[in-house]
């Protein structure tokens, strides 16, 4: 195998170990918050957004949760209407 060939297979063997390890983290995080493992994804999208200072629009998160705008919106909707979420422009007093 070439050179090229054995950093493609390490560099595939990593993105493999890093989803598994996501989707994992992922479960637990929802178990550990009460939430639907893609509830607690999302979350984790909106929150990292938010980190790098680049906020998600709902078709932006739809897109990376893979959900129709509709789920999105369903999800959204689940997230503030338990207080995990406030919409923008709304004063948030949940924990």
């Amino acid at each position: 195998m070439g050179e090229v060939a054995a950093q493609r297979e390490r560099l595939m063997e990593g993105f493999t170990a890093f989803g598994g390890r996501y989707t994992e983290f992922s479960r637990r995080f929802a178990a550990w918050l009460g939430l639907h493992s893609t509830d607690a994804a999302a979350l984790l999208e909106i929150t990292a957004a938010e980190e790098r200072g680049t906020p998600l629009s709902p078709a932006g998160l739809s897109k990376r949760i893979l959900l129709s705008s509709g789920a999105t919106t369903a999800l959204l909707n689940r997230l503030e209407g338990r207080g995990t979420l406030c919409a923008p422009g709304s004063t948030w007093t949940g924990a």
